[in-house]
């Protein structure tokens, strides 16, 4: 008898062990993920402000961050994804005509699955498919090449 209610003690620790886990994972991915993103955020502002003073110099949008670095409007370092492992924000560059004018637009993003890398895998895939479903961006992103923008994000 005494050693059945040993049995039981530990099963139902080990119970709520999982149960604990199961609520705190998400939470804790939630928390990195938020701190993560802040970082990103920051980075891909201080990557729109180098657009807009090199938009305003030369009238047009940099096509690529090794541009705005060699021309002095970006420090290398920005063009790199925070904790993505060395992989760069992705830009694009693009012509529209507006009220019979042309312009430029500008994207600067990253993807979610650059900046949550070494995450839990799993939350990180509901993310980018819950994002995808609903039609946005996967990811963190300023600008955007279907309309003029100077400043608009996507958070």
């Amino acid at each position: 008898m005494k050693r059945g209610n040993v049995v039981l003690a530990l099963l139902a620790a080990v119970m709520a062990v999982l149960c604990v886990a199961s609520v705190a994972r998400p939470m804790l991915f939630a928390k990195q993920r938020a701190e993560r993103e802040t970082v990103v955020k920051a980075r891909l502002l201080e990557i729109g402000r180098a657009q807009e003073r090199y938009r305003r110099q030369k009238g047009t949008f940099c096509p690529t961050l090794r541009e705005l670095v060699r021309d002095g409007f970006l420090a290398d370092s920005l063009r790199k994804i925070p904790f993505g492992g060395g992989r760069e924000f992705r830009l694009q560059v693009s012509a529209l005509e507006s009220e019979g004018e042309p312009m430029t637009t500008m994207e600067c993003g990253a993807l979610l699955t650059d900046y949550l890398l070494g995450l839990d895998a799993r939350q990180t895939e509901q993310a980018v498919r819950r994002a995808e479903d609903s039609g946005d961006y996967p990811g963190l992103k300023i600008g955007d090449l279907n309309r003029p923008n100077y400043d608009g994000a996507n958070w």
